[in-house]
């Protein structure tokens, strides 16, 4: 069986301009189950905590902790306390239904990457929902995050250092074909990778040469335009720093434009 080898370069929908602007990594809250591992590396990486809707219920009893909470507001509890405790400006009400929101969030803030907490865990289709976002708004670099792994889109041209034998699945959200790879214990060179058919879950990293015991440089390149595959990467949380600095992403002070 052959794949049409169609890169998938989806155009961001149009969004109004966003609301807030940092220049480092920002967490967002889902109301999915979050694991305590996943909270902690997003909180400790970020700049600004922002809740998704009923992502804000679990900081009910620390209001200000948020920056600001997004959506449309029909899972929020107790609105009048977090109107008191944020005002009206960061409590910010989205009606509109052609999106959701964990996307609502993309577009209300910039920043150089966003750390997505509670949107794997609990609902299949809020989590298939999330998954789909990273497509769907790849002018974004989010990762999400759960109790065991960060997930996010690779680049066209991806590259990563990982220790020997460090699991690495990739998953197609559309047709792609891998041109080449280095690094991985199972190569992809050629492989034409489809939803439905062909994926790439459970390869790992080479084990490191008998002569030495360091990282493993990791690439792999897939057809197509632009800065974005179809592809979504998936590694252990534990290395979540490698994930960012393969987006291009490094932790920095915030400074709110």
């Amino acid at each position: 069986m052959t794949f049409t080898e169609t890169q998938a370069t989806p155009v961001a929908p149009a969004a109004p301009e966003p609301r807030w602007r940092f220049d480092a990594p920002v967490a967002l809250f889902g109301g999915g189950e979050a694991a305590p591992e996943a909270l902690l590396a997003a909180t400790a990486r970020s700049v600004a905590l922002i809740a998704a809707d009923g992502g804000a219920n679990r900081f009910a009893l620390d209001k200000q902790r948020l920056a600001a909470v997004i959506g449309d507001l029909d899972s929020l509890e107790d609105q009048a306390g977090w109107r008191d405790a944020l005002g009206a400006e960061r409590l910010l009400h989205l009606a509109e239904q052609d999106s959701t929101d964990l996307e609502k969030c993309l577009y209300s803030v910039a920043a150089p990457a966003y750390l997505g907490v509670g949107f794997l865990g609990g609902r299949a289709d809020h989590a298939l929902a999330a998954i789909n976002a990273l497509l769907k708004r790849s002018d974004r670099r989010l990762v999400l995050l759960s109790a065991e792994d960060a997930v996010f889109l690779a680049p066209r041209a991806w590259r990563i250092t990982l220790p020997p034998r460090t699991r690495v699945s990739l998953v197609p959200l559309a047709p792609s074909r891998a041109l080449r790879s280095a690094g991985l214990r199972w190569p992809l060179d050629g492989l034409s990778l489809a939803p439905g058919a062909q994926i790439g879950t459970s390869n790992e990293t080479r084990a490191a040469p008998q002569d030495r015991a360091g990282a493993i440089d990791v690439e792999a390149t897939f057809a197509g335009d632009g800065l974005w595959s179809s592809v979504v990467a998936i590694i252990p949380l534990e290395h979540l720093e490698a994930a960012l600095s393969s987006l291009g992403v490094s932790a920095q002070s915030a400074r709110p434009a």
